[in-house]
């Protein structure tokens, strides 16, 4: 582009010597200099354009990925592929785990043998115990005839095998809080920057907490006391039990600590409006774990 540029350049300084006999050099040559500092200065410009322009592109690409996906972390998906008819979703996970004193209690339901492929056919490696300790680097998933099923891939004293991961068929409906990574669970759907904290949204599936509303609590419209507004209040149920369940849409993955309470903010609806309320006033009626996700899932199916 530069070689073409300066050619155009040579081209007119011909022009103007064959033209103007009468020019003085000085001023001719003081003019050359001037043109080519015009034609550097308009090259310079146009190159930081363009690099800019890049730049702005890997940031709104970068900005996509981290948006709508799992910026490269634990839920990315790896590989999808067919095998016997069956669609595998391989996604990325890394994770290390204990094997717990009460799984051995449950070795009726919960298969503790890794296997050197993800088939309960193939052959296994290895038996887990209480207190071994794994790490695990990748789940598979797969649907087959109405059933869930989802795999770990473990290492484990240098061996690396295939742990399967159900305590029995999953259908449709368990599937929702048993599979980690059911419907594109915990995925990262935006990302919420005010002027003192940058809140990354996950999405949840299936989660449901619940509040005892003695007092009011505030809703706000965004995660975080602090530059976000009230839009809406819970208040104490006239002539109702106090405790008032929410379907958690949208959690924070950072946490925050609130009258020595540390939890995360949850979008919640109430009374048809979508807001945000801090996790460390709310509980779950059930026992288990507090939120469904996907780390949380797998090490209380391992651990405990």
């Amino acid at each position: 582009m530069k070689i073409f540029i300066k050619s155009l350049i040579v081209l007119f300084i011909c022009i103007l010597v064959f033209s103007c006999n009468s020019v003085n050099k000085n001023n001719l040559h003081e003019s050359i200099i001037n043109i080519e500092g015009n034609v550097e200065k308009n090259i310079q410009d146009i190159t930081e354009e363009i690099l800019n322009a890049e730049n702005n592109k890997i940031e709104y690409d970068y900005l996509n990925i981290t948006q709508y996906h799992y910026a490269n972390g634990n839920g990315t998906i790896i590989e999808i592929k067919t095998d016997r008819n069956i669609d595998w979703v391989l996604r990325r996970h890394y994770q290390n785990i204990q094997i717990g004193r009460y799984s051995n209690r449950f070795s009726d339901r919960r298969n503790l043998n890794i296997y050197n492929q993800p088939s309960l056919e193939s052959n296994i490696v290895r038996k887990l115990n209480e207190g071994d300790y794994i790490n695990i680097i990748q789940i598979a998933e797969y649907a087959n005839e109405g059933k869930y099923h989802v795999w770990l891939n473990v290492v484990v004293d240098d061996i690396n095998g295939w742990l399967y991961c159900n305590q029995y068929d999953i259908n449709e409906i368990q599937a929702q809080f048993l599979v980690p990574y059911y419907n594109n669970r915990w995925e990262i759907n935006s990302i919420i920057e005010n002027k003192d904290h940058v809140w990354t949204i996950r999405k949840m599936i299936f989660q449901h907490v619940s509040i005892w509303v003695y007092e009011e609590y505030d809703i706000r419209d965004m995660p975080g006391n602090v530059n976000s507004n009230i839009i809406s209040t819970i208040t104490p149920p006239v002539n109702m039990s106090p405790l008032v369940s929410f379907e958690v849409i949208e959690a924070t993955e950072e946490t925050e600590i609130i009258n020595g309470n540390i939890d995360r903010w949850l979008k919640i609806e109430y009374n048809g409006i979508e807001g945000w309320i801090f996790g460390g006033y709310t509980g779950v009626e059930r026992g288990g774990i507090k939120y469904y996700i996907p780390e949380y899932m797998i090490s209380w199916y391992l651990e405990y």
